[in-house]
């Protein structure tokens, strides 16, 4: 249940907890009753304040926090809009908060249950307005995980373990790019086709947004790479001709695709991919709008496989970063000879970053896509196509046909 988008939870996804005698733990919490105002927003802001969690309305559970029963609640038609209102209104940084619809009690169909989904915030500490207090979600001496004042130690600690788990974050990225940028140095001259140096580069890096622990040990990592491939151009990837390096806590792959190219994946659940962008052929020289998003798809469905791998369900961020891009044409092809389209005229690096959910990327890879894409065309002076779905669709197929995959009557958007 707590790997699917709170939008598609089911009945049988509540019935399952029930079957397995969930517990209440730090991240999961259980009322039989709709709370109040006051009672919602400790609630919810604590777990933003901690770890993130899910806030269950409409089940019953036993003094030691076991879920005893489903017997729902009376459906309200504003439900969603009002606990939005709420934590929008009454929180400070405001909180962003997932309400289910309205999921029938398996033991009364007339009744319904609410799952509320908050992550982990990157705006904590969240203060409840009106001086109530900033609560986080933990009680040492009962075992059982309530909503409770910080006091001023935890209130610093969870200022200080922010601050280290954002740096970890920066610079397991920063070092990822380091090491592609000392691999150019050290093996494009070898390994590259041309004399003129690296071209246009992108890296890709999709990465814990709280990376607070280990989520694979060293050899766990390295084992997946080994033995980890996905269909690809009918060589799959990643290719594996250069062998496998391990540093520090990484394994990485050298040459994994067709091009001048690293990956990555770090026991901080990093997977980073790194890549020269820029073609040169007789008739033509520029990013090849096709493979580039071809690379773009098989990268997300790699981390897919990945996360997938180790039970891997974190909010994600998706960091890309582009290089020696300024003058370097998009080159596609409306008809068997390749068109040159825009290029970025100012700027030769840029970034995006956007924020998702493992979720996202298991279950609408394609519509992620789509939404990296927008910010890339737009980034890179090709505005005309931003916002076009069926334009964009008709580039995904194009992907798809690169990668040599089959293509879906429907793209998981």
């Amino acid at each position: 249940m707590f790997s699917k988008p709170v939008s598609s939870i089911t009945t049988e996804d509540l019935q399952n907890l029930l079957e397995e005698r969930a517990v209440e733990n730090v991240r999961l919490e259980f009322k039989q009753e709709a709370p109040s105002k006051n009672e919602m927003l400790k609630k919810l802001s604590s777990f933003a304040n901690t770890f993130g969690g899910y806030l269950i309305v409409g089940v019953a559970e036993e003094s030691d926090g076991t879920i005893s029963s489903i017997p729902g609640i009376d459906p309200r038609s504003d439900y969603k809009q009002t606990i939005n209102s709420w934590c929008f209104g009454g929180v400070s940084a405001p909180l962003n908060v997932e309400v289910s619809e309205p999921i029938p009690s398996p033991e009364d169909p007339d009744k319904a249950c609410y799952v509320i989904y908050v992550a982990e915030s990157d705006l904590a500490p969240h203060f409840i307005n009106g001086r109530k207090g900033c609560y986080v979600r933990t009680d040492e001496q009962s075992q059982l995980f309530k909503a409770k004042l910080a006091t001023q130690d935890e209130f610093l600690s969870m200022l200080e373990r922010r601050k280290v788990i954002h740096s970890r974050k920066k610079s397991i990225v920063d070092r990822a790019r380091t090491r592609f940028n000392t691999y150019v140095d050290s093996k494009y001259s070898d390994l590259g086709t041309r004399n003129r140096g690296i071209g246009a580069r992108l890296s890709m890096a999709i990465v814990p947004r709280f990376p607070s622990k280990p989520v694979v040990s060293q050899l766990e990592a390295l084992d997946t790479i080994k033995n980890r491939q996905i269909s690809w151009r009918q060589v799959n990837f990643p290719r594996r001709q250069q062998g496998h390096l391990t540093q520090n806590d990484s394994a990485l792959v050298l040459f994994p695709a067709s091009v001048f190219s690293i990956m990555e994946f770090n026991i901080w659940g990093l997977m980073f991919y790194a890549m020269e962008i820029q073609e040169e052929y007789d008739e033509y020289s520029g990013i090849h709008l096709y493979q580039f998003l071809g690379n773009i798809c098989v990268f997300l469905r790699h981390a897919k496989m990945l996360m997938a791998s180790h039970d891997i369900n974190l909010d994600m961020s998706i960091e890309l970063d582009f290089e020696g891009i300024r003058g370097v044409p998009w080159i596609y092809a409306r008809t068997n000879n390749p068109v040159e389209g825009p290029s970025s005229l100012l700027d030769d690096r840029f970034g995006i970053k956007l924020d998702v959910t493992a979720a996202d990327i298991k279950n609408r890879s394609d519509g992620v896509a789509m939404e990296l894409l927008d910010n890339i065309l737009f980034s890179m002076n090709w505005p005309e196509l931003v916002g076009d779905r069926e334009q964009l669709r008709e580039l995904l197929q194009q992907a798809y046909r690169f990668n040599f995959w089959d293509i879906p009557s429907e793209f998981s958007e």
